[in-house]
């Protein structure tokens, strides 16, 4: 089987992809090819010279994936001219019609159709499992968004407050792109002995998916959608940091609606007694997905 990979270059959204890939790789011999998007005017001329990507020497694919909007106009032009079935991991810009298939995260609620499987967030590049180990912590730190807003005294309270409570835990904390400079710099300085920073500039993704395999217990910031998914795939216990909410939207529910299931536990929560357990359900959203779409395709 021929997967084109169509990325924007964000991270995140590449992460959701790769994860869909492996989990087809698990099930079926594949060929994997990422390809950039391009832009408006280079694929117009693609279309009219009949001819994507301009090194058409790839095979043609049985599946096209993207996520990101910016994606959209390439995979339909990849389709139009190579073949092959698309598939976006998103609630589309466009119709969902104009594509074979939709995973879209069930925070955004889409309608039921044909097209469209629902999931339970974000796809993810994490396999469930793992020693849990529960001496090793990890806390993973976003910052400011659409959605929310940003309190460094809050955040550093709270993070004191987890490591005085679990002095038994070593944790490693580690911040992100959105993380304003001057609190990255703050949690460089956190003077605790079971409490180590490690700056995102100097990680890859393997370092990350270690880290989630081995901690027992993983604090994510609630503005980190993503990272809260991985984390609830990996199976290790989650809470979520409280972060001010800018405006209300369905992203900021998502904390509560897990909560709400036994997913995770607020921090409020945690400090009022309220232990840090595992979730009630291991997601495994890529390999679930990965299971429709070959049925679906019959590939």
């Amino acid at each position: 089987m021929v997967i084109w990979h169509i990325s924007d270059g964000r991270r995140g959204h590449d992460n959701q992809c790769q994860g869909l890939v492996e989990a087809l790789q698990q099930l079926r011999p594949c060929n994997y090819y990422k390809i950039n998007h391009s832009p408006l005017p280079r694929l117009l001329s693609s279309v009219l010279r009949r001819r994507y990507p301009a090194n058409d020497s790839l095979p043609d694919p049985d599946l096209i994936i993207g996520a990101g909007h910016d994606t959209h106009a390439s995979i339909l032009c990849a389709k139009l001219i190579r073949g092959g079935r698309t598939v976006v991991l998103m609630q589309p810009s466009l119709p969902v019609t104009w594509f074979d298939l939709c995973l879209i995260p069930a925070h955004d609620k889409p309608r039921a159709a044909p097209k469209t499987i629902i999931t339970e967030g974000a796809l993810t590049g994490i396999a469930p499992g793992g020693a849990h180990d529960p001496g090793a912590g990890l806390m993973l730190i976003g910052g400011p968004s659409r959605h929310h807003r940003w309190d460094p005294d809050l955040l550093l309270t709270q993070i004191n407050s987890i490591a005085d409570k679990t002095s038994s835990v070593n944790w490693l904390i580690t911040d992100s792109p959105r993380t304003p400079t001057e609190t990255s710099q703050t949690l460089g300085l956190v003077n605790k002995g079971n409490v180590a920073y490690v700056c995102h500039r100097e990680l890859d993704r393997s370092w990350m998916l270690a880290q989630l395999a081995r901690a027992g217990y993983i604090w994510i910031t609630v503005d980190s959608v993503s990272m809260i998914y991985e984390a609830l795939t990996a199976g290790a216990a989650v809470g979520l940091l409280e972060v001010p909410v800018r405006r209300r939207h369905r992203i900021t529910q998502i904390p509560v609606q897990l909560q709400s299931r036994k997913m995770v536990t607020l921090y409020q929560d945690w400090n009022r007694g309220a232990p840090l357990t595992k979730p009630a359900t291991v997601l495994n959203e890529s390999a679930r997905c990965a299971e429709i779409l070959l049925r679906k395709f019959a590939l």
